[in-house]
């Protein structure tokens, strides 16, 4: 219903960690792009600085249309393509080639994502280390920006100075369910997002849910979608204080 996140780049599920990209570039930020981007730093520590990082852009509303039934049926008509998108490491030569693979595909790649709004990368080695991964988005290009929810302080900065975030991982918010959301807020939405695994959740869960808002829209119920849209009715996030997909979700084992 509205233009927040243009596409996510999602390199694995479970308790990830990640960096964001802006839609406009600042001349910081474009000039932080031409960074190296085909040989894998040393720690991060030795990595080159990325620099004071730009706050995320503004988030662009765009929710008005002629007839909300001519937007669900374009949704409809549209939302026929993979999301997410799995991309399999070919081979071994381009596992070993590390971000110089991704560095020489980077134009399918980046438009892969725009069709298909999400490209999950799997079988690949790089992404397993902070370095690899910040090797990674280098070799793609991609500019970074503060987390969207970056003064809520819900996601800890692991690498401040290579824009790596940690997932929220607060034990308060363990019992809790996050329902689907987009990686904005009413007022700051960043362009890409890049998710990696390090490491699966140490007691249980940590499952990683992607949707295709495209395809939600589609599915709406005309009557509904048309309530929705006529109160004016906008959802951020749900947060529910109890863990309902344990009891009744479709991840309970039988």
């Amino acid at each position: 219903m509205n233009c927040l996140v243009k596409a996510l780049l999602a390199l694995a599920l479970l308790q990830p960690a990640v960096a964001f990209a802006p839609r406009t570039l600042s001349a910081r930020s474009k000039a932080s792009s031409k960074r190296s981007a085909v040989a894998v730093p040393g720690p991060l520590a030795e990595a080159p600085d990325v620099g004071e990082l730009p706050l995320c852009p503004s988030t662009v509303w765009d929710a008005k249309f002629d007839d909300v039934h001519e937007a669900q049926a374009a949704a409809r008509a549209g939302s026929q393509l993979e999301t997410p998108l799995y991309w399999e490491c070919p081979d071994a030569e381009a596992n070993a080639a590390g971000p110089a693979y991704f560095a020489a595909n980077k134009a399918e790649i980046m438009a892969k994502l725009e069709d298909h709004g999400c490209v999950y990368f799997k079988g690949f080695d790089l992404m397993k280390t902070a370095e690899g991964f910040r090797a990674f988005y280098d070799a793609l290009e991609l500019p970074l920006c503060l987390d969207p929810i970056h003064t809520s302080g819900l996601r800890k900065m692991v690498s401040p100075k290579d824009g790596i975030y940690e997932e929220v991982n607060k034990p308060s918010l363990r019992g809790h369910y996050i329902g689907l959301h987009q990686e904005s807020t009413h007022v700051k939405t960043s362009t890409y997002g890049a998710f990696v695994c390090f490491q699966p959740a140490s007691i249980k869960g940590g499952e990683f849910l992607v949707a295709d808002a495209a395809k939600i829209l589609a599915d709406l119920d005309p009557e509904v979608l048309a309530r929705i849209y006529d109160n004016k009715v906008r959802i951020s996030v749900s947060n529910l204080d109890f863990d309902f997909l344990a009891a009744t979700g479709p991840l309970l084992k039988p």
